[in-house]
């Protein structure tokens, strides 16, 4: 049985989601299924600030979000 916020550390990870927007805790995109780091996300407005953070998957559930990140985009 899965339960949302339960996962197995021990597990390895089929893949990632990430999600971005440019307002901290607020994100208007996501990305699932990333299934090999690095991931260039595209579509991004030059000079504008995002905010990401990303959550891993295995076979058992995803994992708890990361800490966010804030990056300008070049």
């Amino acid at each position: 049985m899965w339960y949302p916020g339960f996962y197995d550390g021990g597990s390895v990870i089929e893949d990632y989601t990430i999600a971005y927007g440019k307002v901290t805790g607020s994100y208007s995109e996501t990305i699932t299924k990333v299934l090999t780091p690095p991931y260039t996300v595209t579509g991004l407005e030059t000079g504008a600030t995002y905010k990401f953070k990303v959550l891993a998957w295995n076979k058992f559930a995803p994992s708890l979000y990361s800490t966010e990140v804030t990056e300008l985009a070049a």
